[in-house]
C-alpha cells in the first residue's frame, strides 16, 4: 500500500545525486544501518559473489531490536563503506539495483517527517548538492504540494502530533516564524531575536495548554512587526563581540580536539583559525568582507534558517524530551551563531566570500556537527550551567552591531 506524500520543500524537485562527481561522499565516516527487510533480502540473493561479499561485511546488531537498525556494515579502516567502489559508486546498486539499498542509503539526503497525518519531504544540508540547492536560491524556499507517494515504512526523521493543538495552528506558528525570518526590514540577527521574543510568549501559552490563544498572539506580533514595535523591543539588546568570539571559538576548538575526521570541514576550520587570530581581525572581517557579502546575498542564511524551521518541525518537535520550546530556540540560535563565526573567519582568510565557499562550509559543518546528535545537547546544558540563557545573554552570541 502506498501513502500520498503531501508536502515537499520547493528545492526537492531539482535534486539529483551527483554520484562520483560529488565533492564529498555519504559513504564514509558514518554508521551505515541496515533495516531488517533489507537484511533478509541480502540473505536471499542469488548472486553468489555479491552474497559472499555482503556476508563478510555485515554485522548483526544483536543488542538492538528496532526494524531500521537491525544490522550494519563494517567500515573499512579508512572509514569508508566496504561496498563503495573505486569510482565512489555503490556496488550494491550497480549489481542488484536501487531496490536492494537499505532504507538509510535509499533515502539520504532526503528527510521524511510526519506532521499529524501529513508527510513532508526536505533535504539534509550535509549533502553538497542539497546545500547548494537550499542556500543559493535567490527567490527563497517554500513548501509545496507534492504529487508523489512513499512506502508504508518511511524512515521518519521527525514526527509530531498533538491532540490539544490543531494542525492548522501548528502551520500558523511555523509560517509566522518563517515570516519573521524573511522580514528584511530588519537584520538577520535582529530577526532571530524577534523569533526568540515570540517563542518566549508561545512557551507560556503551551505550558498552560491555552492553545486557543495562539492565533491572537500571532496577530499581535504581526502587527508589532509591521509597525516596527517588535524590532524596537530587541534593538537595545547587548553587543559584545569579544565575548562572542571567545565563547563560540572555545565551543568549536574543544570539539575539534576530539573529533576531526571530516577533511572538508577541517580545511575550513584551519582557515577560520588563521583568519581570526584576534578580536580586531574578527571585527574587521565582519565590516569589510562578511557584512558586504551577506548584504549582497541576503537570501543565503535566510534560506538556511527557513530550511531549519521546515525540516525540523521547529519549534515543536523536541530534540530531547526534556527540552522546552525555548531550549529548542537556543539550539537553533547556536547553529546560526556558530556558522556565522565560521563564515566571518573564512571571509578574513580569503578576503571575501563566494557561494562555493559558503556551501562548502555549511555542508561540512552540517556533516560534522549536525549529525553528531549530542553536540548541541551538550552545548545547551553547558551554557545553562554557566549563564542565564535569556535573550540579553543570547544576544551577545548573536549581534555584531
Amino acid at each position: 500500500m502506498k501513502k500520498r506524500l503531501h508536502l515537499s520543500a520547493s528545492y526537492m524537485k531539482d535534486f539529483q545525486c551527483l554520484g562520483s562527481t560529488c565533492d564529498d561522499t555519504c559513504c564514509s565516516g558514518w554508521y551505515v544501518s541496515i533495516d531488517k527487510k533489507t537484511f533478509v533480502k541480502y540473505k536471499q540473493i542469488s548472486d553468489k559473489k555479491m552474497k559472499r561479499k555482503l556476508n563478510s561485511v555485515i554485522k548483526r546488531n544483536k543488542l538492538k531490536t528496532s526494524f531500521s537498525d537491525y544490522a550494519t556494515f563494517r567500515l573499512t579502516p579508512s572509514g569508508f563503506c566496504p561496498l563503495l567502489n573505486k569510482d565512489k559508486l555503490c556496488s550494491i546498486q550497480l549489481a542488484l539495483g536501487e531496490s536492494y539499498l537499505s532504507g538509510t542509503c535509499a533515502s539520504y539526503p532526503r528527510q521524511y517527517a510526519q506532521l499529524y497525518s501529513t508527510y513532508e519531504l526536505t533535504g539534509a544540508l550535509s549533502c553538497p548538492e542539497m546545500a547548494r540547492l537550499v542556500l543559493l536560491q535567490p527567490e527563497g524556499i517554500s513548501i509545496e504540494s507534492f504529487d508523489g507517494s512513499i512506502g508504508n515504512n518511511p524512515l521518519l526523521d521527525k514526527y509530531y502530533a498533538n491532540d490539544l493543538m490543531s494542525r492548522s495552528t501548528f502551520f500558523a506558528v511555523r509560517d509566522f516564524v518563517c515570516t519573521l525570518l524573511r522580514n528584511r526590514t530588519a537584520g538577520i540577527d535582529e530577526r532571530l531575536l524577534m523569533v526568540g521574543q515570540f517563542l518566549l510568549d508561545l512557551e507560556q501559552i503551551v505550558e498552560r495548554e491555552q492553545y486557543e490563544q495562539i492565533g491572537a498572539t500571532i496577530h499581535n506580533y504581526m502587527t508589532d512587526m509591521e509597525g516596527g514595535a517588535l524590532r524596537a523591543r530587541v534593538a537595545d539588546l547587548p553587543v559584545a563581540c569579544d565575548a562572542q568570539l571567545l565563547v563560540l571559538r572555545s565551543l568549536i576548538d574543544d570539539y575539534v580536539q576530539l573529533n576531526n575526521s571530516n577533511a572538508r570541514y577541517m580545511e575550513c576550520y584551519d582557515q577560520v583559525c588563521q583568519g581570526l587570530p584576534t578580536i580586531d581581525s574578527y571585527e574587521q572581517a565582519y565590516a569589510e568582507w562578511y557584512g558586504p557579502y551577506m548584504q549582497a546575498h541576503p537570501y543565503i542564511l535566510e534560506n538556511y534558517l527557513v530550511n531549519y524551521v521546515i525540516s525540523r518541525l521547529f519549534p515543536f518537535a523536541r530534540t530531547a524530551p526534556a527540552h522546552s520550546i525555548f531550549d529548542e530556540y537556543i539550539i537553533f540560535l547556536l547553529h546560526y551563531a556558530l556558522l556565522k563565526m565560521h563564515l566571518i573567519g573564512l571571509s578574513s582568510f580569503h578576503r571575501g566570500l563566494t557561494g562555493d565557499l559558503v556551501v562548502k562550509l555549511v555542508q561540512s559543518f552540517s556533516r560534522t556537527f549536525e549529525h553528531d546528535y549530542t553536540f548541541f545537547e551538550r552545548t545547551l546544558e553547558a551554557l545553562k550551567e554557566r549563564v542565564s540563557c535569556d535573550l540579553p545573554t543570547l544576544s551577545v552570541l548573536l549581534k555584531h552591531t
